[in-house]
């Protein structure tokens, strides 16, 4: 699904002709001391529920696959295969809820056998289907730690491949193409912070990239869930630091209108257990590129970025707000060389990090992100020369796991964007 992050900046801050130019923050960041970890789970289940802990999931689930209903081929079910030996098997019951550890909570619609084994016909259910009452929350910190942490691609399949270790913590791989562009990511992990450097590079004629570090960060995320219906939810990333340069240098390169590309790179990726649940935190890049040079034109540019910044949201039952900050930021134009006899005009930024948390494989905030833009514009008739950055915050939380309804389901909120004009001369509107 097509979300409004860091590609909204193309219509709202590189197309004007005054941006802000001031780089002092209206507000500071709260991001905390490095905390050690903590979490809390005191839950008390349904009448309905039937927890499945990790020793019986893994001795009496054989194993689980899909199935459709015979008569409306629009539902599909997943079904467990249990060992009909098993006391759960003796006592699975149509309405059941089955919180299976670590893995998946179900609705149970029907029962059957294949005459070796029992099957539970199951849908999705939400975690308040299973959850009467209580609390479930955690503040973890997210560092780059080698011993733990292997960076990798996600393939278009959904297959994991793992980047190369290069030597000690580095590890690096070529992904593509990305339209018309061939993707290398490197990253050192380095425990409080990861050096990343990432090219683009489009035949001989063009080559965009990212260089820098970002730092350690704290999830903090916290629910209370009373008669089976969620009270509230508070998460935020806290302390999302970055000192990073972004380049586009481009000689004849064409048009690469490509906007933003939501490009599956999950580039680390952290399991962790709350309890019996399994909570996923993500981290990806998404990329923008708007691109026109011709044949006889060029562009180099360099813009440098640097932020501490808190993103997060909360929802007190009947809506949602943002506790995201944008804390301490600067850039700085690096350089800016650009001409042709006709038109240029150069959009190249990332969403970096862009933080995903899932819970029990369900997206639950699709993005927390912060975004880099930089850009550059020419024209002779009439005479023109614009160059730009941008730095934008972003949240998006889809709450439907816990049984929010449509109306409010996905809630999204550009929570700062802020822009600089570092030149304009010639005749600009």
């Amino acid at each position: 699904m097509k979300l409004l992050r860091l590609s909204a900046i193309l219509g709202l801050a590189f197309l004007l002709s005054t941006c802000s130019s001031s780089n002092q923050p209206t507000t500071t960041t709260t991001s905390g001391p490095w905390n050690p970890n903590t979490q809390t789970y005191q839950v008390t289940y349904g009448p309905n529920t039937v927890l499945v802990d990790s020793i019986t999931a893994a001795t009496t689930i054989h194993s689980a696959d899909t199935s459709y209903d015979p008569t409306d081929p629009t539902i599909e079910y997943l079904v467990y295969h249990f060992d009909p030996s098993s006391p759960i098997a003796q006592n699975l019951a149509t309405d059941q809820i089955l919180l299976i550890y670590g893995q998946s909570v179900r609705h149970v619609d029907s029962i059957g056998s294949n005459g070796s084994e029992t099957l539970a016909y199951t849908s999705d259910a939400a975690l308040t289907d299973a959850i009467e009452s209580g609390t479930i929350s955690w503040d973890y910190g997210f560092d780059y730690n080698a011993n733990v942490l292997h960076p990798s691609v996600m393939m278009p399949n959904g297959r994991y491949l793992p980047m190369k270790l290069l030597s000690g913590n580095t590890f690096q791989i070529t992904y593509g193409p990305i339209g018309s562009y061939t993707a290398t990511f490197q990253m050192t992990l380095a425990g409080e912070n990861a050096q990343v450097a990432i090219t683009l590079q489009k035949a001989g004629n063009a080559k965009l990239t990212c260089n820098g570090t970002i730092g350690h960060f704290r999830q903090q995320t916290d629910m209370s869930i009373a008669s089976h219906q969620l009270q509230s939810f508070h998460h935020k990333d806290q302390g999302m630091t970055a000192d990073l340069t972004l380049n586009a240098t481009l000689a004849g390169s064409g048009d690469d209108l490509l906007g933003g590309i939501n490009v599956p790179v999950v580039l680390l990726e952290v399991p962790y257990l709350v309890g019996p649940i399994l909570v996923e935190m993500k981290v990806v890049v998404e990329f923008v590129i708007n691109i026109s040079v011709p044949a006889d034109g060029s562009a180099s540019l360099e813009t440098h970025f640097t932020y501490n910044s808190d993103v997060g949201c909360q929802f007190d039952g009947t809506q949602f707000s943002a506790n995201g900050q944008i804390g301490n930021w600067n850039m700085t134009k690096n350089k800016d060389l650009i001409g042709a006899s006709g038109g240029v005009a150069v959009n190249f930024g990332l969403d970096f990090p862009k933080l995903e948390l899932d819970i029990m494989h369900k997206t639950i905030v699709p993005y927390a992100e912060t975004g880099i833009l930089t850009s550059a514009s020419y024209t002779s008739f009439p005479a023109c020369k614009m160059v730009q950055g941008a730095f934008v915050g972003a949240v998006g939380c889809d709450l439907s796991f816990f049984g929010i309804g449509p109306t409010i389901k996905l809630w999204k909120k550009t929570l700062w964007s802020v822009a600089d004009t570092f030149v304009k001369s010639g005749n600009c509107h």
